[in-house]
């Protein structure tokens, strides 16, 4: 991330219809913090796939991304840090909303199977660095306001073909 794109000003909330920020508390995520040592209740970031898991609290992760990208403030580094996940979000929603438009259908209609294979095509056109690289996400990250990134990601959609193509057995 080039310096010139941070701001040390507080991103605002990504306003998402269909999914919600968890509840901050106690959970399912009880663990002691791989780097401070302390007990938390919420992941903040981690490797699960190594041979010794290391789980990070949400505090250090946002300690580290703070320090990783220059940030001064701890406010601001935890707003740009959920945007990170906010971006993705958002742009799962927006390809929610072309399917139901095509399907002409409503969000409650998608039933869980439907509702699966739209996060997966949405999960495979993200990590596809030919579609959505990753200088373009975290473009996408640092810009102000919703509106610019919504433009942002209808560009990505238009750009690719999302109809249904059946397969007859």
């Amino acid at each position: 991330m080039s310096q010139k794109r941070k701001k040390e000003e507080i991103a605002p909330y990504i306003k998402l219809k269909y999914f919600s920020l968890p509840k901050d508390g106690k959970g399912a995520d009880d663990f002691i913090c791989f780097q401070c040592h302390k007990r938390s209740y919420k992941i903040g970031s981690g490797n699960s796939i190594s041979k010794n898991p290391e789980f990070r609290c949400e505090k250090c992760a946002i300690l580290n991304y703070a320090e990783a990208y220059g940030f001064e403030s701890l406010e601001v580094a935890e707003s740009y840090r959920r945007r990170m996940f906010d971006v993705f979000y958002l742009f799962q929603e927006m390809l929610i909303d072309r399917i139901l438009k095509e399907e002409k259908k409503t969000f409650e209609e998608l039933t869980d199977e439907e509702y699966g294979t739209a996060i997966e095509l949405a999960n495979d056109i993200w990590r596809d660095e030919k579609v959505v690289p990753r200088e373009m996400k975290e473009d996408m990250e640092y810009l102000y306001y919703q509106e610019d990134i919504e433009e942002e990601i209808n560009e990505i959609l238009d750009s690719i073909s999302l109809h249904r193509v059946d397969i007859i057995k």
